[in-house]
């Protein structure tokens, strides 16, 4: 009876691990590191939070349209590590950003520059 409850938890423990170990991506299976944008817009959200941090931006297109585009970046334990913080972006700016275009054709990057438009770095 022993032997089997101890071959019970460590099945399941390493259900556990190998769950966990599975649950995040690799950059590249979302982003196609060989296609990158830049563009610029005015920030609608930003998503401080992990595991990765988003930023919605309103693009105009170059037939006059507003699109929303979404940028991922780092988790919010990089970023603050960085020094950034849940008011790093605010709401309203106008921001450039380079990053990769996502591979499922959506209005996506994964950010690697973000600069306001007064020219100072907010991240990368």
């Amino acid at each position: 009876m022993r032997r089997a409850v101890i071959a019970g938890f460590l099945f399941s423990g390493s259900i556990i691990v190998t769950s966990s170990t599975y649950s995040h991506h690799s950059f590249a299976a979302f982003f196609n590191v060989d296609k990158t944008v830049a563009m610029e817009g005015v920030v609608k959200e930003f998503w401080f939070q992990n595991p990765h941090a988003r930023i919605y931006l309103d693009v105009t297109n170059e037939d006059g349209e507003v699109e929303e585009w979404m940028l991922e970046g780092g988790s919010r334990n990089v970023l603050s590590r960085r020094g950034w913080s849940a008011d790093t972006v605010d709401i309203g700016i106008t921001v450039r950003a380079e990053g990769s275009l996502s591979r499922d054709g959506t209005n996506a990057i994964g950010w690697r520059l973000l600069k306001a438009m007064a020219g100072n770095d907010v991240g990368s």
